[in-house]
C-alpha cells in the first residue's frame, strides 16, 4: 500500500469510530444506562457531544467517499449545532437544548449536563469549517487557516487527555477550557489526525505536515503545560495559605470565647455564694465587670422562677430592664439546656434593637442540687469578635462567622469581588451552638499570590521558542533544498547564456539585455557596433547603461531612460521611437522590449530588440501623404457628385416650375445648398422700367445691401459676361458695390442672359478659405440654369396672356370669359351667391370707323377699354365680347346696385373723350344690357342670351340707356 493509501485507511477508519463512538453513547443512555463504561474517575462524553461526533464521523466518511453535497450538508448541521450551543455559553442564554437531552436521556443520568462544553463547541465549529473548506476546494490560503484550525483542536485534546493524567489545569481561567471527557478529547485528536490525514491523500500544494509545524506544535503544547502547571502551583499556594488562616482563626475564636466563659460562670459561682449580700454591692461588681469585657450590653440575675431579680445595664442600654427577654420559646429552650447541662450555653443571635444584634450566655445557679436561677449575659457578637479578631492579622483576607440565625460577623466591604472557588470554612462547635467560619483572598491577595506575570512570561517565551524554531528548521531546509537547486541554476544559467549568445548573435537586429541595476548583461556584435558608431564608447558587459546616457542630448536621454524604466514594470511592449542627433541623421528604431523572468518567475532584467527603420518611416510618410492626397480627392468627387445631384436637382425643379415665384423660390434654396460658405442676391430687370433692375431674393448674409440700382451701375451687365474680384482692397468695383455701405471680401456678378435678352443679376459673395474659382463655375451653372427657367416662365406667362387677353385693348377675350363664367356658375351651385353680367355695346362705333378710319376706331376701343378698367374695381372681370361689344362679370347682390353700377358707367363714358392727335375729341354713348344671376337663368347660354336681349331692349329704345333683362322685372314684380 502507498502513503496515499494509508492515509485514505485511516480517514476512513476514524470517521466509523466516531460515528460508532457517539451512537453508542446516545444509545446506552437511552435504553439502559447501565451498559455505559466509564473508567474510574473519568465521566463519558455528553449527549451532544456525542450527537455532533456522529454528524462529524458522517461528514468524514461522506467526504473521503467523494459524496460531496451529503459530506456539506452534514458539516452545515454540525456547525450550525455547535454554534448554537457556543452562543449559550457566549450569551448566558438558555435555547432549549439541555432541556432537550434531559428529557431524552434522563433515566440514571439526570446529574449529567446534556450541554457540552464551550471549548468542545468551539472545536467541532472549527472542524466544520474545514470539512466545508475541503468539500469546496478554495484555495491553498483557506487550506493553511485550515490546517491552523486542526492543530488548535489537536492541540485542545493532547492537553486535555494529558490533564487526566497529570493534573495541571487551573480550576479558572483558561484552564477551564482544558477540563473535558477523556472520550472527547480522544475524540478530538483522532479527528484532527483524520483532517490532516485527508488533505495529505490529496497531495494538495504546501498541504503537508512539516517538521517545522510538528515543531511549533509540540512547543507550543509544552508551553501550555508549563503556563499551566505554574498557574496551578499557583492556586495551590493560595488554597494553603487559606486553609491555614483560617485554622488559625478558628482557634484564636475558640479560645478567647472559652475564656469568656470561664470568666462568666467564675462570676456566677461567687455571686451564688454571696446571695445575701446587698443588692448595690452586686451591680457595683457586675458594672466593673461590664466595663472590663468588651461586648456586654447587660448582665441579669434571673430567680428560679425565671423572674429577673437584678439588672445591670451598659450606659446607655437602660431600655433592656423593660425588654422581656424570657418570653420567646427558643430562648426558654436554651435556658432549659443550660440547666439540664448544669453548664454554660450559648443561644443563637438576635435583635435586641435595631442594629444591635446580641447573644445571650445562660450560667445555671446550683446550690447543693438546688436550683437558684440563672446569671445571664447579654453579649453584642460584633464588639465581641472585633476585640478578639483585632488581637490576630487577618489583612489581606476576607472572613465571615455564622450561627444558625446567619450572620454574626464579617469584615468583607459590601462591593467585595467573591471568589468562590477560594471560599474555605470550618465549622466549631461552641457550647451548644455550631459557628461556621468561611475565609477567602481579597483582592489584593489573590493578586499578590496568583501573579500573571511569571505564567504569561513563560506563555510568551514558549511561543516565541515554538515560533522561532519553526522559522529555524523551515529556515534550514529552505537552504538546504536551495543549495542543490541553486547549483542546478547555475549550470541552466551558464547553459542558457551561451544559447542565448548563440541566438542573440545570429540575428541581425541590434540585441542588448541589463539587469534590474541597468547593468549590460548580454549584446550582440551588431548592438556593439551600433553603440560605438554613435557614441564612441567601447561596450563591455557589466557596463551600466547611464555610461551611454552621458553621451546623450536631454530629450535623448530622458526619452531612453523612461522606456528601459517602463520595460522594468514587467510587460513587454513594442514602440517605434526617433532619436535626434546633429552628428546622424536617421535614428528611428522599433524596438521591442520583453522582461526577462528566472524559473520562478521573478524578474532579473530586461532585454530588447531594435530595428533601424528609418527608410521604412520614409516610406510610411510618403505613402500617407498619397493616401490623404487621395482622401482629398475622393472628397473632392464626392462633394462634386453631390454639386451635380444638387444641380441635376435645381435643373429638373426648374423645368417643372409653373411660376416666377416659385422659380425664385428654388433658385434660392439650391444656391444656398451648392454655393456653401457663400452668399448672394438674384436681381431681376424690372417689367414695368427696363432700366431698374430689383432685388429678388438672397441666402447667407450678403454685405450689399442695395434693392435697386441700374444696369449701368454693373461692369458685367454692361460687357456681358461674368466679372469676378478676388480681393475688393484691389481692382475695379462694380459701383452698386462701390456704393454700399459695407464691401465684400471677394463676389462675382454674373449676367441673367437668355436669347439675347438681358433678364437681371446673378451676384455672389465669397468668404475667406473658400475655393472661389469651383464656386463660380458652379455660380456660372446655377446662373444659366436660372436665367433659362426665367426666360421660360416670362415666355409663358406672355403666351398664356395671348390666349386669355384681347391683343388690342388688353382686356380678357370672349372665351376666357366663358370659360370664367362656367366656373363661377358652378360655385354659386354649391355655395350660393348672386352676381349680374353687363353687355356692352358702343353706340355708332362704326361711324368712328367710317369717319376717322379703323386706327382711330382702334385708339378709341383701347381708351375705352382703359377707362373701363379704371371704374370698375379689381374683382370685377372685363372681356371684349366682340368688335364695339364689352362684357363685364360683377359680383353684386341685388338687381337695383348692378342697375346702379350700370348707370354709373353709362355717365362716365357719356361724359369720357378721347383725344387722338391733338385734334378734335371724340365722345361716345354706350346702351347696357343687363343679366342677374340666377333670375335670368343658372347656364351661360341663358344668361348671355338674357343680357343680349336686354342690350337690344336699350339700342331699341334709342340707345344710351341701360336695361335689365325683362325676366329680372318679371320675378321682380312677383
Amino acid at each position: 500500500m502507498d502513503e496515499k493509501t494509508y492515509y485514505k485507511a485511516f480517514t476512513n477508519l476514524t470517521g466509523v469510530i466516531c460515528f460508532l463512538t457517539g451512537l453508542f453513547d446516545l444509545f446506552v443512555r437511552y435504553f439502559n444506562a447501565h451498559l455505559s463504561v466509564e473508567l474510574p474517575g473519568y465521566i463519558f462524553m455528553r449527549p451532544a457531544t456525542a450527537f455532533c461526533f456522529i454528524l462529524a464521523g458522517s461528514s468524514l466518511i461522506c467526504l473521503n467517499r467523494k459524496f460531496i453535497q451529503f459530506s456539506r450538508v452534514l458539516s452545515s448541521i454540525l456547525l450550525l449545532f455547535s454554534g448554537v450551543i457556543l452562543s449559550e455559553h457566549i450569551f448566558n442564554v438558555n435555547l432549549g437544548i439541555d432541556a432537550f437531552f434531559m428529557n431524552v436521556f434522563s433515566l440514571d443520568f439526570h446529574h449529567y449536563p446534556g450541554n457540552m462544553a464551550s471549548s468542545v463547541a468551539l472545536s467541532f465549529i472549527i472542524i466544520a469549517l474545514c470539512f466545508l473548506i475541503i468539500s469546496f476546494h478554495f484555495s491553498n490560503y483557506w487550506l493553511g487557516l485550515c490546517l491552523f484550525g486542526v492543530f488548535f483542536t489537536l492541540s485542545l485534546g493532547f492537553i486535555a487527555t494529558t490533564n487526566h493524567f497529570i493534573e495541571f489545569a487551573t480550576h479558572f481561567g483558561a484552564g477551564r477550557w482544558m477540563k473535558i471527557s477523556i472520550y472527547t478529547s480522544l475524540g478530538l485528536i483522532f479527528l484532527s489526525l483524520a483532517i490532516i490525514s485527508y488533505i495529505n491523500s490529496k497531495n494538495v500544494k504546501h498541504s503537508r505536515v512539516s517538521l517545522p509545524l510538528i515543531t511549533v506544535f509540540v512547543i507550543l503544547n509544552i508551553t501550555v503545560l508549563g503556563w499551566q502547571f505554574t498557574k496551578k502551583n499557583q492556586e495551590n499556594s493560595l488554597n494553603m495559605l487559606l486553609q491555614l488562616k483560617v485554622e488559625n482563626v478558628e482557634d484564636v475564636v475558640e479560645s478567647y470565647t472559652a475564656e469568656l466563659a470561664s470568666s462568666f460562670s467564675r462570676i456566677t459561682y461567687r455571686w451564688l455564694n454571696q446571695q445575701t449580700n446587698p443588692e448595690s454591692e452586686w451591680r457595683a461588681d457586675m458594672m466593673h465587670y461590664i466595663h472590663d469585657q468588651p461586648g456586654y450590653r447587660a448582665i441579669i440575675w434571673v430567680d428560679n422562677k425565671y423572674a429577673i431579680r437584678w439588672i445591670v445595664p451598659e450606659e446607655g442600654n437602660e431600655f433592656i430592664k423593660e425588654y422581656n427577654l424570657f418570653n420567646n420559646p427558643d430562648r426558654r429552650g436554651e435556658m432549659l439546656k443550660s440547666l439540664a447541662r448544669n453548664e454554660l450555653q450559648i443561644s443563637t443571635q438576635f435583635d435586641l434593637a435595631e442594629g444591635d444584634r446580641v447573644i445571650l450566655l445562660f450560667s445555671p445557679m446550683l446550690q447543693e442540687n438546688h436550683f437558684q436561677g440563672f446569671m445571664v449575659g447579654i453579649l453584642n457578637t460584633e464588639v465581641f469578635l472585633e476585640d478578639i479578631l483585632k488581637k490576630m492579622d487577618i489583612q489581606g483576607y476576607n472572613l465571615s462567622i455564622y450561627d444558625a440565625s446567619g450572620l454574626l460577623y464579617t469584615n468583607a466591604p459590601r462591593d467585595h469581588k467573591f471568589y468562590k472557588g477560594w471560599k474555605h470554612s470550618i465549622t466549631l462547635p461552641l457550647y451548644g451552638q455550631n459557628w461556621r467560619i468561611v475565609l477567602w483572598p481579597s483582592i489584593v491577595l489573590h493578586n499578590q499570590v496568583i501573579t500573571s506575570f511569571f505564567p504569561a512570561m513563560i506563555l510568551i517565551i514558549g511561543i516565541l521558542i515554538a515560533l522561532l524554531s519553526g522559522f529555524l528548521i523551515h529556515t534550514l531546509q529552505f537552504i538546504k533544498g536551495n543549495s542543490e537547486k541553486l547549483k542546478r541554476t547555475q549550470t541552466e544559467l551558464a547553459n542558457a547564456r551561451e544559447r542565448l549568445q548563440g541566438i542573440i548573435e545570429g540575428s541581425s537586429d541590434l540585441v542588448a539585455a541589463i539587469d534590474l541595476n541597468y547593468d549590460f548583461i548580454a549584446f550582440n556584435t551588431m548592438y556593439k557596433c551600433e553603440v560605438y558608431r554613435i557614441f564612441k564608447i567601447d561596450l563591455e558587459v557589466g557596463m551600466n547603461f547611464r555610461a551611454l546616457l552621458q553621451k546623450m542630448s536631454v530629450e535623448n536621454q530622458k526619452k531612453a531612460m523612461s522606456l528601459w524604466e517602463r520595460a522594468m514594470k514587467g510587460t513587454g511592449f513594442t514602440v517605434v521611437e526617433s532619436f535626434k542627433d546633429k552628428r546622424y541623421d536617421g535614428l528611428d528604431f522599433e524596438i521591442h522590449y520583453n522582461p526577462i523572468h528566472d524559473s520562478e518567475g521573478k524578474l532579473i532584467g530586461v532585454s530588447h530588440f531594435a530595428i533601424n527603420v528609418h527608410q521604412r518611416i520614409q516610406n510610411e510618410k510618403k505613402l500617407e501623404e498619397s493616401k490623404v492626397e487621395l482622401e482629398n480627392v475622393v472628397k473632392s468627387l464626392e462633394i462634386q457628385n453631390k454639386e451635380l445631384e444638387l444641380l441635376k436637382e435645381l435643373m429638373s425643379f426648374l423645368q417643372s416650375s409653373l411660376s416666377m415665384d416659385d422659380a425664385i423660390e428654388i433658385i434660392k434654396n439650391y444656391s444656398k445648398r451648392i454655393l456653401s460658405g457663400t452668399s448672394g442676391i438674384v436681381y431681376l430687370i424690372s417689367s414695368d422700367n427696363l432700366n431698374l433692375i430689383s432685388r429678388v431674393l438672397s441666402w447667407g448674409e450678403p454685405v450689399s445691401n442695395l434693392f435697386l440700382f441700374t444696369p449701368k451701375d454693373c461692369l458685367s451687365l454692361l460687357r456681358h459676361q461674368s466679372y469676378y474680384i478676388a480681393d475688393t482692397t484691389e481692382g475695379v468695383l462694380c459701383n452698386h458695390i462701390k456704393n454700399g455701405e459695407k464691401k465684400p471680401i471677394s463676389y462675382a456678378c454674373l449676367p441673367l442672359f437668355a436669347q439675347n435678352e438681358m433678364l437681371g443679376l446673378f451676384y455672389v459673395e465669397f468668404g475667406l478659405n473658400t475655393d472661389n474659382q469651383r464656386l463660380i463655375a458652379l455660380a456660372q451653372i446655377i446662373s444659366e440654369q436660372s436665367a433659362l427657367s426665367i426666360y421660360n416662365i416670362k415666355l409663358r406667362d406672355v403666351l398664356k396672356t395671348q390666349s386669355t387677353q384681347d391683343s388690342l385693348t388688353g382686356v380678357y377675350n370672349r372665351r376666357f370669359f366663358e370659360e370664367y363664367l362656367q366656373k363661377e356658375i358652378l360655385k354659386a351651385k354649391k355655395h350660393p351667391f348672386t352676381f349680374a353680367l353687363l353687355l356692352i355695346d358702343i353706340d355708332y362705333f362704326k361711324k368712328v370707323n367710317d369717319t376717322y378710319g379703323h386706327l382711330v376706331g382702334d385708339q378709341v376701343l383701347l381708351e375705352f377699354a382703359t377707362k373701363i378698367r379704371q371704374i370698375c374695381r379689381q374683382d370685377d372681370l372685363i372681356s371684349r365680347w366682340g368688335g364695339e361689344e364689352f362684357m363685364i362679370f360683377l359680383r353684386i347682390a341685388n338687381l337695383d346696385a348692378a342697375k346702379s353700377k350700370a348707370e354709373a358707367i353709362r355717365e362716365s363714358i357719356e361724359k369720357f373723350s378721347i383725344e387722338i392727335n391733338q385734334e378734335k375729341p371724340i365722345s361716345v354713348t354706350i346702351s347696357i344690357g343687363i343679366a342677374f344671376y340666377p333670375y335670368d337663368g343658372k347656364k351661360v347660354d341663358d344668361l348671355i342670351s338674357k343680357a343680349d336681349e336686354a342690350l337690344y331692349q336699350a339700342k331699341k329704345m334709342g340707345r344710351n340707356k341701360v336695361v335689365a333683362s325683362s325676366s329680372m322685372h318679371q320675378n321682380k314684380n312677383h
